[in-house]
């Protein structure tokens, strides 16, 4: 849904009545839209479009109730090459061959992908995984097997096999058959069992003949690793899903830059699937609305989904550099209202407004100022302190050359 994005119009009143039917049906356009991003695994998808008549404002109109999604497993068909596709056929209803109950295509919304020869059924990308999941299941319950193994290890019992040995019930009794004679087993047999019930007991009671030990199993945890590995990796790749578009980061051998490029096909593939499903909302949901409704033309446009960037951290991410580059080599001036937004929305920061951008920059020039003026008025008490003291050491020198220069009275000067 973050790949689609809201939807807009040039129009203010249309944009804010579409958006309303979107916000007021039942369910959410979020769980429609998920269910048609699985054609590609599942090779088609559709989403039952639902209307009702109301009245707003003094006047009839038509507004969505539902998008409904059917189950892929319960859908069929129905059409020619000359026409494509003109029905959808829901399965699961009680009489699905009565053609009054086939739901027309136009109130469908449609997606399939793979398909080379036109089928509305697409190809599915999970059909090619399908060896790969049972052998993924497979090696799984090996690898469970295997320690256990590891960790329990290989009991083995001796027993004579040409030995009998009589049977007790849990009171230590002897068994015995229906004509009063014990009832005996093989020592092999009745080793066995004690060792097959070692789980559930936890100890073993047995001849002092026989002999019970116990051997440890290596198991080779390397091989289970590499072959999953290499199985999710298949799966992926089945999938469409470049191998290192989960790595990004945490590559040994400098990978990143690949796993970069990798995720960027991967968004591209998905982009190919958001357009699909945009289309097929604009044009079997809005547009009949918007003609039926308000009598648009295409000349008014129908409107898009405009994608949120922010949302996506990494094309988030992206944007910022190309415009902090920009706006760094002056091809945007960083003045400029739009690109000041444009930076705030992908910081996630509030936009300001045209009023409130001047009283920052009022505020910024006063404060400007207020420091401007403070380091002057420093500046003249320094340099006024420093007057003073010049002038008080001056005033100082003087008196010190009129002391020396006077002389006492009566006192000759000598020859």
């Amino acid at each position: 849904m973050a790949r689609l994005g809201d939807y807009t119009h040039p129009i203010p009143e249309i944009k804010k009545w579409v958006r309303g039917n979107f916000a007021d049906m039942e369910g959410t356009l979020a769980e429609a839209v998920h269910h048609l991003a699985l054609a590609p695994w599942i090779g088609s998808t559709d989403v039952e479009i639902n209307s009702v008549a109301t009245v707003r404002g003094g006047r009839k109109e038509w507004r969505l109730k539902s998008l409904q999604p059917i189950s892929p497993d319960k859908v069929k068909y129905a059409g020619s090459r000359r026409m494509g596709l003109t029905h959808v056929i829901d399965i699961s209803h009680p009489n699905p061959s009565n053609r009054c109950n086939w739901i027309p295509v136009s109130k469908i919304l449609h997606v399939d992908l793979g398909s080379f020869d036109g089928s509305p059924y697409g190809y599915p990308l999970a059909r090619n995984i399908m060896p790969y999941v049972k052998a993924k299941q497979v090696l799984m319950t090996e690898w469970i097997v295997a320690g256990r193994n590891q960790s329990s290890g290989l009991l083995i019992g001796k027993a004579d096999s040409n030995q009998s040995v009589s049977l007790l019930d849990r009171a230590g009794q002897p068994l015995k058959n229906p004509d009063g004679t014990p009832r005996i087993a093989s020592a092999v047999e009745q080793l066995t069992k004690q060792l097959e019930q070692l789980d559930s007991t936890n100890f073993l009671v047995t001849d002092p003949q026989n002999n019970v030990t116990w051997q440890p199993m290596s198991v080779d945890s390397g091989f289970f690793q590499q072959a999953i590995q290499y199985v999710d990796g298949a799966i992926l790749l089945g999938l469409g899903i470049p191998k290192l578009t989960f790595n990004e980061g945490s590559g040994q051998f400098g990978n990143t830059s690949v796993a970069m490029v990798q995720k960027t096909m991967l968004d591209t593939r998905l982009g190919i699937i958001a357009d699909k499903i945009e289309d097929q909302i604009i044009g079997q949901v809005v547009r009949p609305y918007l003609i039926c409704n308000f009598g648009l033309t295409a000349e008014d446009t129908w409107g898009h989904f405009e994608a949120d960037v922010s949302s996506d951290p990494i094309m988030a991410q992206s944007h910022l550099q190309m415009l902090m580059q920009a706006v760094a080599m002056q091809v945007i001036p960083a003045t400029e209202p739009t690109a000041r937004d444009s930076i705030r929305q992908l910081l996630k920061l509030p936009i300001i407004s045209e009023e409130e951008a001047l009283d920052s920059i009022r505020r910024a020039a006063d404060i400007q100022a207020l420091q401007q003026s403070t380091v002057m008025k420093a500046q003249m008490e320094v340099q006024n302190k420093a007057q003073l003291e010049m002038m008080e050491k001056q005033s100082q020198m003087q008196q010190e050359q009129q002391a020396q220069g006077q002389q006492p009275q009566g006192q000759q000067p000598q020859q």
